[in-house]
């Protein structure tokens, strides 16, 4: 494998100044794909992690930062990430927000993104039991990924649990409505510890899946939490046991873990980078 997936998620991508001040960390390193998380329904609006940072209004009309686009095509510029490898994760209450909108308004939403710099959609939409969850095939759900789809943008998504239930998703974007399903971002760390992406490879063929892990730091343990070394190790071990190096690739989470001052552990974008492109071609 000498092309896999190397993705960061990253709840630090908005607005610009926060995009070029990261491009140094991004640069020079084996990351090709950014999936930009943070987007959060607000109030009828969509905002960025908090509401002063406000993107979309209750129309689906952006009012948010001008220079945010020009900022992602100056990252493309100095990094190896793709302008066709830019995503836009979608949260519970984001996806909510979205379908609630008007059809004029949310399909504005998509247009912009695909007009600007966003080559796709991550569906984020995650149902432990918590007001507001999202299980794979609801409505609001169906509602957005339909949206995507007219708008011409890829899709993946970020499981962790329900498999049945994101096969059904699957089919509904590629078989249903002959959408462009990337691949899957699967969650092997938190509350989805445990799962074998290799397992997961071979129950989604022909879908794409990317295995990912969280960053180490000094503030949380979740479990699934690796250095780059076990990373390394890790991966390495997985793609042993798929035939024919299964997994697309792989990812972390994220971003401002591996760079915040409260991280003891100072490891770099570029060591997790390396880690998980010397592990998927092991």
């Amino acid at each position: 494998m000498t092309n896999p997936i190397i993705a960061v998620y990253t709840r630090d991508c908005y607005p610009s100044l926060n995009v070029l001040q990261s491009i140094p960390d991004y640069a020079e390193t084996e990351v090709n794909t950014l999936i930009i998380s943070g987007p959060n329904g607000y109030q009828g609006e969509i905002v960025y992690n908090d509401p002063p940072l406000v993107m979309f209004n209750s129309d689906g009309v952006y009012v948010g930062d001008t220079a945010w686009p020009e900022s992602l095509t100056e990252l493309v510029s100095n990094t190896n990430i793709g302008s066709d490898r830019i995503y836009l994760s979608l949260s519970n209450s984001a996806i909510s927000t979205l379908a609630a909108m008007s059809a004029e308004g949310l399909s504005g939403v998509m247009a912009w993104l695909k007009a600007n710099g966003i080559a796709g959609i991550d569906m984020d939409c995650e149902n432990w039991g918590q007001p507001g969850g999202l299980n794979p095939m609801d409505p609001a759900v169906q509602t957005v990924t339909m949206a995507a789809i007219k708008a011409s943008l890829a899709l993946t998504a970020a499981p962790y649990n329900n498999q049945s239930a994101w096969q059904k998703w699957c089919d509904f974007v590629t078989t249903d409505n002959n959408g462009e399903l990337s691949w899957l971002n699967l969650q092997c760390y938190a509350g989805g510890t445990g799962n074998n992406p290799v397992q997961w490879a071979n129950a989604f063929k022909p879908v794409p899946v990317v295995a990912g892990f969280e960053a180490i730091s000094s503030t949380s343990q979740d479990g699934g939490q690796l250095s780059p070394p076990n990373a390394l190790k890790q991966l390495a071990e997985w793609q042993l046991k798929a035939p024919g190096k299964t997994l697309s690739g792989a990812f972390v989470w994220e971003f401002s873990m591996i760079v915040s001052q409260q991280n003891t552990y100072k490891y770099t974008v570029k060591e997790y980078a390396d880690s998980m492109f010397i592990g998927l071609n092991s």
